[in-house]
């Protein structure tokens, strides 16, 4: 578990993430999680990519199943869209 400030090496999804010039909700630093998303940023990091995008899936499934949508205003349409990751 990461403990305080102590940066870690990223790894697991986060491998090629770079902390840009620019506010990071989830890191204050490369490799520094801010402090209530570190168990959020332990659990993702040692997910394999393929056990992520198969509860990403899961996620969509449930979404389109409970009918969670959005409506984009300004398209001209106005249709309700699932929440989707693409």
């Amino acid at each position: 578990m990461l403990a305080g400030h102590l940066r870690a090496p990223l790894r697991g999804l986060f491998e090629r993430y770079e902390v840009g010039n620019f506010f990071d909700e989830m890191f204050a630093a490369p490799g520094e999680p801010r402090p209530h998303y570190a168990k959020l940023f332990e659990t993702l990091a040692g997910m394999a990519p393929e056990q992520f995008e198969e509860r990403r899936k899961i996620a969509d499934l449930s979404f389109l199943l409970q009918g969670i949508t959005f409506t984009v205003y300004n398209d001209g349409a106005g249709a309700e869209r699932l929440f989707l990751s693409i």
